[in-house]
């Protein structure tokens, strides 16, 4: 059972009150109803357990009956930059990071991006964006959920990201001489990444040229030359694993150099 993100003061004292849309989901497509137990997430990410006692189509009341152990915040922080794709491929990749605990994701629109998306509909596209990714931080019971920006300008975006103290990588499939598994190496482990991602027709080599001045780090996945919507999955997949604890937790000797 998936537990649900709660509105800003919807906890007070003991006793919880869900209204909007959620009010509706929880009552209607979910059809719990009075004396069932939920499990929510307020603010500061703390857990709890609730006894409903009231559940209609447009209220749902509860009572605190637990407080859960809280996860501890994730110690790697990655900011996802993805070019905008075409159809439900955005939407795959949305959902996936957000299962793989990305921080961030910023979409962005590239010389070569298929689907612009257009002023008028923009506003309904980024809230239906942040609605797939409050979904599954639910369903994969994040205690936070990603940030979701309105999409950027890649050239904008490239100067003016301030991430000076994260590894910058930039996914390239003509990039021959660094992979990304080299440029992890055996050395400590990051605690923030960007990952910039093109869209189907990939980068510009004028991109490439920008995000290198801008000190992005150009790495390959190996030999294998991937899809938009699955490069960047891949690449979040291999730094949860190696600097985070995708797989099992990490232990002290994990970075213990090895003869």
């Amino acid at each position: 059972m998936p537990h649900f993100f709660l509105a800003p003061g919807a906890i007070q004292g003991d006793a919880v009150t869900i209204t909007g849309s959620l009010a509706s989901h929880v009552a209607g497509a979910l059809r719990h109803r009075t004396g069932d137990r939920l499990t929510v997430v307020g603010e500061g990410g703390r857990r709890y357990r609730i006894v409903l006692t009231e559940a209609g189509p447009r209220r749902v009341r509860g009572v605190i009956v637990e407080q859960l152990s809280s996860d501890h915040p994730p110690r790697l922080r990655v900011t996802l930059a993805q070019a905008v794709l075409k159809g439900s491929h955005m939407d795959g990749v949305l959902q996936k990071a957000t299962e793989l605990g990305v921080h961030h994701i910023v979409p962005l629109v590239t010389r070569r991006t298929v689907v612009r998306p257009r002023d008028h509909r923009s506003s309904r596209q980024v809230a239906r964006w942040r609605a797939i990714v409050l979904e599954a931080a639910q369903q994969s019971e994040r205690v936070s959920i990603p940030d979701v920006d309105d999409p950027r300008p890649f050239d904008a975006w490239v100067r003016s990201n301030p991430s000076d103290d994260a590894a910058r990588l930039l996914l390239w499939e003509r990039e021959a001489s660094r992979s990304l598994r080299d440029h992890l190496g055996p050395g400590p482990p990051g605690d923030r990444a960007a990952l910039l991602v093109g869209p189907e027709g990939g980068f510009d080599p004028d991109e490439v040229d920008l995000a290198r001045a801008a000190g992005f780090v150009p790495v390959s996945l190996g030999r294998a030359i991937l899809r938009a919507e699955t490069a960047g999955l891949t690449a979040l997949t291999i730094l949860q694993f190696a600097w985070a604890d995708l797989g099992g937790p990490r232990t002290a000797s994990d970075n213990a150099p090895h003869d």
